[in-house]
């Protein structure tokens, strides 16, 4: 089916596939907006008179796009404005935080520190225990030798046919300092 201009603004008719541009961009009575809208011109009127419309109020839409750009300056200057204060604000906190960070890891630096002196004290007492406990296993083990000794030489020194009636007391033992 052809269609035909709802503004009426040619008797012909038109193919369905080209009806819809026709009305968007074609057609010379479709009301259309100043291309100023965007700058405030509120101004409708029909495609056709759009030309004159823009040639007679040069003057008021340069007016209109200097008021935009001022508004939009302001507008910009505000929003950058904002911007440097919550910078600001995100400089102060970083600081704090690199100040707090600053302050554990200097408090870290001590606590390693004290850490590793009181790992090598730990290290010399146990050298110096490892040193006494061999000396104390040299000594044990000697007088385990020698009580060993003595009693060999208790019960091979006795009549054979005699019983082995008493040890010697711990006191007719000698000790471990005397070796």
């Amino acid at each position: 089916y052809p269609l035909s201009c709802p503004n009426h603004c040619t008797p012909y008719a038109f193919e369905r596939q080209h009806f819809e541009n026709h009305l968007s961009n074609d057609c010379p009575l479709t009301v259309v907006n100043c291309d100023f809208h965007y700058a405030s011109c509120e101004v409708q009127l029909p495609r056709k008179d759009l030309p004159a419309h823009l040639a007679e109020n040069m003057m008021v839409h340069m007016s209109l796009l200097a008021t935009q750009s001022q508004n939009e300056n302001v507008k910009l200057k505000e929003e950058l404005a904002n911007v440097r204060q919550k910078l600001e604000i995100q400089h102060e906190e970083v600081d704090q935080q690199s100040q707090k960070i600053s302050k554990q890891n200097a408090k870290f630096k001590e606590e390693l520190a004290s850490f590793r002196q009181k790992l090598e004290v730990q290290r010399k007492e146990m050298d110096q225990f490892r040193s006494h406990g061999m000396k104390i296993l040299v000594v044990a083990t000697c007088v385990i030798i020698l009580v060993v000794a003595l009693l060999w030489s208790y019960v091979t020194t006795m009549d054979k046919g005699n019983k082995i009636e008493q040890l010697p007391q711990a006191e007719q033992l000698p000790q471990a300092t005397e070796l």
